[in-house]
């Protein structure tokens, strides 16, 4: 009777380990695509629409790339509940601050805020002439011309760099190509996509770099919340 508990016993952890795989939050949040190309005066950023859940696809036309109040736009993979509380936060500090500097500002606070570091989602924000990376470890990445995300984000990463020197092709020609590449290799990756593209003229607006704005005296300080017991 023993051996037998032990078995059971045995095959209960086994499912809970299977469970464990399929369902937790690392897998969860790199069951997209986001990629986003600079070239010229363009930018584009294209998200896929299918949302997973293990093994299982539970919705087909999900957005996962949306404007935000100040006209630049973001894209995520993680959790929805989580992508969208960090972007509201972000927008808040938008309305006060220019996009990169707000990004750095908001790394910082997810970083050591006691309510969102324990929000999992990587955010790719574009404006003009920007695209910078951030996510939970504090990372704030300004990305000169390519970057994906997700899971399937390196096949679409490598394929819109190995494009981004053809004459005659745009920024939104090669992100739809990549991300076409990127939707046929990867399982969690669609091809239903949302596309949102910004133009500028060069010639009238300059982003400043992450380089300037930390040599910058105008950057906020910055105090780490005590944590009530």
């Amino acid at each position: 009777m023993f051996g037998l508990f032990g078995r059971i016993s045995q095959v209960g952890k086994q499912r809970l380990s299977i469970q464990k795989f399929f369902f937790s939050s690392d897998q969860k949040w790199r069951q997209t695509t986001i990629l986003a190309v600079k070239k010229n005066n363009e930018i584009c950023i294209v998200g896929d629409g299918q949302v997973s859940l293990g093994s299982t696809v539970v919705k087909t036309d999900g957005r996962k790339v949306r404007k935000l109040a100040n006209g630049s736009i973001c894209g995520f993979a993680g959790s929805l509940a989580d992508a969208f509380t960090l972007m509201e936060g972000l927008e808040n500090i938008m309305t006060k601050q220019p996009t990169l500097k707000a990004c750095i500002t908001y790394a910082k606070q997810w970083r050591t805020g006691k309510a969102l570091r324990h929000l999992e989602a990587t955010l790719l924000v574009v404006d003009k002439d920007l695209i910078v990376e951030l996510d939970g470890t504090g990372n704030v990445l300004e990305i000169p011309e390519v970057i994906g995300i997700g899971s399937g984000g390196a096949f679409a990463e490598c394929a819109a760099r190995a494009l981004i020197d053809i004459d005659g092709m745009s920024a939104k020609d090669i992100a739809l190509k990549s991300m076409k590449i990127a939707a046929d290799k990867c399982i969690y990756t669609n091809h239903n996509w949302v596309v949102e593209t910004l133009k500028w003229d060069p010639s009238e607006f300059k982003q400043d770099s992450i380089d300037s704005i930390m040599d910058s005296k105008s950057l906020p300080k910055f105090e780490i919340p005590q944590e009530k017991d």
